[in-house]
């Protein structure tokens, strides 16, 4: 999946923003995990890999990335682990941004320049079947 690129969601947290803006470094973060979302349809091929629509659009949105500062990404990284195989899911996918207290803001429709961007109550999409499947991995 990484190789494939990245599918930006228009989304970029504030401190992100603030970089963007005096021109220092920012960087992409898969917020679905691109890793686990490769197992997580392995698990379930046969809805996953039996129809080609189904699988581009899991895949797509696997690539989905949210522009974030090199120290939130770090953090957002200590969310799970994978060592030998073992994964972990300290915390839920779809609280890893509130957990690490990153807000997002979005650039309004048809406007290019991230100067232009603001807080929003916008959300990002996370897949059912994923928050789901999570669960048999958390750690409390």
């Amino acid at each position: 999946m990484f190789g494939a690129g990245t599918n930006p969601t228009g989304f970029i947290s504030e401190s992100a923003l603030q970089n963007k803006l005096n021109k220092e470094k920012t960087c992409q973060d898969h917020y679905l995990s691109p890793q686990f979302m490769g197992r997580m349809i392995l698990d379930n091929q046969d809805k996953y890999l039996s129809d080609l629509e189904t699988y581009t659009k899991i895949f797509n949105i696997a690539c989905s990335t949210v522009e974030v500062t090199v120290e939130e990404n770090s953090i957002l990284r200590q969310y799970t682990s994978n060592k030998d195989n073992d994964y972990k899911v300290f915390v839920p996918t779809d609280e890893k941004y509130e957990t690490a207290g990153i807000k997002l803001c979005k650039r309004p429709e048809g406007k290019k320049l991230w100067k232009y961007a603001q807080l929003t109550e916008d959300q990002l999409f996370f897949p059912d079947d994923l928050i789901e499947y999570e669960k048999q991995f958390l750690v409390s």
